[in-house]
């Protein structure tokens, strides 16, 4: 839909005009993943479009076929602003997707520790295991990311909480940034 494309785009004056006709904020595209205007706006970074959507009443739990949402499309490109604002909203910091990577666990991935430090503050468990057994901790070390490590430990991660075959010591080869 247009709405859709203006939002993909951050073209705010669009997406304005489109809500203003009384287009379905919630709508989904046509095709897999079936994503919504804010999932489209958390992925492309478009944060004074979110801000639009959400005050506008998009639903910011709501998921695509891959079961991502707006949160851990948010997360997964590290933008805290973006996090922040949908936490805002009564987005859960809790968010998986059809893997059970939670939304911490995706900020791991990239090392992002503003957006990680935001979704930790708001409750996100930092121990929550994927299908295949990998937390965010898992993920921070694998990744080299020290910072986040250290975010993570002082947050409640728990050390044996690693997937199997991963060594504590490990983390002493990430420096603390």
């Amino acid at each position: 839909s247009t709405l859709h494309e203006a939002s993909e785009r951050g073209d705010l004056s669009a997406v304005q005009s489109q809500l203003a006709t009384g287009v379905d904020i919630n709508g989904r595209l046509a095709a897999p993943p079936w994503s919504t205007p804010l999932m489209l706006a958390a992925v492309r970074r478009r944060v004074a479009v979110m801000r639009v959507l959400l005050e506008e009443g998009a639903n910011p739990n709501l998921r695509a076929s891959d079961s991502n949402c707006a949160m851990t499309l948010a997360a997964s490109v590290g933008l805290a602003d973006s996090v922040s604002l949908l936490l805002k909203f009564g987005a859960s910091p809790n968010a998986r997707d059809q893997n059970a990577e939670s939304a911490l666990a995706k900020a791991a991935i990239g090392g992002h520790v503003a957006a990680a430090r935001a979704l930790l503050e708001a409750g996100a468990d930092p121990n929550v295991h994927s299908h295949s057994c990998i937390s965010p901790l898992h993920w921070a070390i694998n990744g080299c990311h020290g910072a986040l490590v250290e975010l993570l430990l002082s947050h409640g991660a728990y050390m044996s909480s690693l997937q199997p075959g991963l060594l504590p010591v490990q983390r002493r080869a990430c420096p603390p940034a």
